[in-house]
């Protein structure tokens, strides 16, 4: 088994082929990665049969653990609001014999590491530049404008026969040419942690430890500033598994902070930020019945409290969510497989001002192999977000996004993307009838020249409108194009 085997899915996606700079919010890694003549060599491409192999205990673990994280990719793309929930990780990866372009397996361009005991260390640093033709997000008036953006990260997993332990640090620094206010330092900690109990019953841990940025233009960011809102998160995430057979049983919880800093208008006023900051607390579980080692069936359900740490003169935003699902996951066809899930969620407001509601909810991450060269995603998520607006306490987020990714040569990946957001306002006033639609447009490549280097272009195009005028909306157009080069020791 090579070191990349060894991996986690969010760690080979994000050292592997998820080194593009995170000026476009991309620091989770969706894309990314021969001989003379340019195509694989045959034992690289694997044959899609009709009758797949059976599933030995090996293949199964490689389900349990996954390393294609999809759905996270997709759904953290220019993440709107770091208040956010953090997307669980896939929940299905590559069946037997059946590779995607993002998780198969290149060794002669994956990096090497470094071992250090039982531990294999992957440090890289990336130099990028991109050329953003609306920095400020306005409606008129774009101003346009290039920056550096280099990045520091370190990555790292354990090489033990049981248990695991993997990590990842990251640093960025993002300097503009012309407007000043937009520099910042950003930076983030995130470790799992997977414990083996007995069998396939495992309990896995997650933390985080972030400071970021929201970017301009984002979903719910109405406030002009002088510069963006800064912000720190801290997160806890515990799942545990418990599979005696084909029935499985697991139960979930999680603690995110997230506290904003204050900001300043254009005209140098405070504006307070404290309304926002919030901690979300949620737990879970979920039974699942396989009648088959690589197929599922499930029921969830999940409660979400949200707390506010301020009070706000105008309306309480803190707020109960339970939303409950049932589906289906794994290999839905023999080139086809994923998650899709349905069902309800309610909102429960303290302020009776803020009328209760209850919509469908929904999650989907679905692949569909169509060569061995070529796949296509399809994904769709619900959710609810915070918004920067003391008169409505959270939006509806409605997501859809399909995504292609070619293999054009064994070490050059193109991808193109395509995703709209409906933003859904509730509250009191005019926000109460605020709805915003948001369309990027994403293609890139990745080239990789070895082990050792990666180069990333990117160009997304983004087009958001707003059934409100500003500045209770702000609507606009942006472009914006990315080159980067990565170093892996």
């Amino acid at each position: 088994m090579t070191v990349s085997a060894r991996l986690p899915g969010w760690l080979k996606l994000a050292i592997v082929f998820g080194a593009a700079t995170p000026a476009f919010g991309q620091s989770s890694a969706d894309e990314a990665a021969a001989g003379a003549s340019g195509t694989p060599p045959a034992e690289a491409q694997p044959e899609i049969a009709d009758d797949a192999a059976p599933k030995s205990a090996e293949d199964v673990e490689r389900y349990d653990r996954g390393i294609a994280a999809v759905e996270a990719a997709i759904l953290r793309m220019d993440s709107a609001e770091p208040g956010d929930r953090v997307p669980s990780r896939a929940r299905f990866a590559t069946l037997p014999g059946l590779d995607t372009v993002q998780s198969r397996e290149r060794p002669e361009y994956d990096p090497i590491g470094k071992r250090a005991g039982g531990l294999t260390l992957y440090p890289q640093v990336t130099a990028a530049g991109y050329l953003d033709l609306n920095v400020f997000r306005s409606s008129d008036n774009a101003r346009s404008d290039v920056a550096l953006a280099p990045e520091a990260k370190l990555a790292g997993v354990t090489n033990w026969s049981r248990h695991e332990i993997a990590f990842d640090l990251s640093v960025q620094n993002r300097t503009y040419a012309r407007f000043s206010s937009e520099d910042a330092t950003t930076g983030r900690a995130f470790a799992t942690a997977r414990i083996d109990v007995q069998g396939r019953s495992r309990i896995d841990l997650e933390a985080e430890l972030s400071h970021g940025i929201v970017e301009r233009g984002a979903v719910g960011e109405v406030l002009t500033t002088r510069e963006p809102v800064r912000f720190d998160r801290q997160r806890a995430r515990i799942d545990m598994l418990y599979r005696p057979g084909p029935v499985s049983f697991a139960v979930r919880g999680e603690i995110n902070d997230t506290d904003f800093e204050d900001a300043r208008s254009p005209a140098g006023t405070p504006i307070d930020q404290d309304f926002r900051s919030v901690r979300r607390t949620m737990f879970g579980g979920e039974i699942a019945y396989s009648p088959a080692p690589l197929n599922a069936v499930f029921v969830s359900a999940e409660q979400e409290h949200r707390r506010f740490s301020a009070p706000n003169a105008i309306l309480d935003r803190d707020a109960d969510g339970l939303e409950i699902l049932a589906g289906v996951r794994g290999g839905l066809s023999p080139v086809i497989r994923g998650e899709i899930a349905l069902g309800y969620r309610n909102e429960d407001y303290r302020d009776p001002a803020v009328r209760d509601f209850g919509l469908l909810a929904y999650r989907a991450t679905v692949e569909w192999l169509v060569t061995e060269l070529s796949t296509v995603t399809f994904a769709a998520r619900r959710d609810i977000g915070n918004p920067a607006s003391v008169t409505s306490p959270a939006f509806v987020s409605s997501r859809y996004s399909i995504r292609l990714d070619n293999e054009f040569r064994r070490n050059l990946l193109l991808l193109a993307q395509a995703e709209v957001e409906q933003s859904d306002f509730r509250g009191i006033a005019t926000d109460a009838d605020r709805e915003d639609r948001t369309l990027k447009f994403t293609a890139g490549a990745d080239w990789a020249l070895g082990p050792s280097y990666l180069m990333t272009v990117r160009a997304l195009f983004t087009d958001r409108t707003s059934n409100q005028p500003a500045p209770l909306a702000r609507e606009f157009t942006d472009f914006r194009l990315m080159l980067g080069l990565t170093y892996r020791f």
